[in-house]
């Protein structure tokens, strides 16, 4: 059996998602299926972001731009416990991280419509990286250089990651 990850609904008590049971990496993207996952933004120092460039042997967005780290929450895991370990699985690194907002989104790509519930968390690194094979390359893009790769949308920015900055905006200070 391959990775499980938790089936989540909606429930209005606090705007909270509430684990109702779980499903294949294959199955998350059925209809009615809303899971978890997460999105972590960091920044170095200097103010610069921190952005990965997807693998090309990615089956969804290959070559695209990403947050330092994103992916999906496993059964039995928190939020904050899935954040820290795309953080090391991804760019082979750990930091302090603070989850700023939870959102329930839908995510596109080609034929595939999945619900999510997303942790957003922001992070401050300066250290090196050591990225696994799902990652092209790191980039770190000063804070200008970013918004105007978000507002021009530039090769490689996708929807969900104006989305997403969109989202993020109102956290981070310049």
């Amino acid at each position: 059996v391959g990775e499980l990850f938790a089936l989540a609904i909606e429930s209005h008590i606090l705007g909270q998602c509430q684990i109702i049971g779980s499903c294949s990496k294959e199955d998350k993207c059925k209809d009615g299926s809303i899971t978890r996952n997460v999105m972590v933004f960091l920044r170095d120092s200097q103010g610069n972001h921190i952005l990965q460039v997807r693998s090309m042997i990615k089956k969804s967005w290959p070559g695209s731009y990403d947050p330092a780290a994103c992916g999906d929450v496993e059964l039995g895991e928190t939020y904050q416990q899935a954040a820290h370990r795309e953080l090391g699985e991804e760019l082979g690194i750990q930091c302090t991280l603070r989850m700023v907002a939870k959102k329930r989104r839908t995510v596109c790509y080609k034929t595939d419509t999945r619900q999510v519930f997303t942790g957003f968390f922001l992070g401050v690194y300066n250290g090196d990286f050591s990225p696994n094979k799902e990652v092209d390359r790191v980039e770190k893009v000063p804070h200008e250089n970013f918004e105007r790769m978000i507002s021009e949308r530039a090769k490689g920015i996708e929807d969900y990651l104006v989305e997403e900055v969109a989202i993020m905006r109102s956290y981070w200070s310049v």
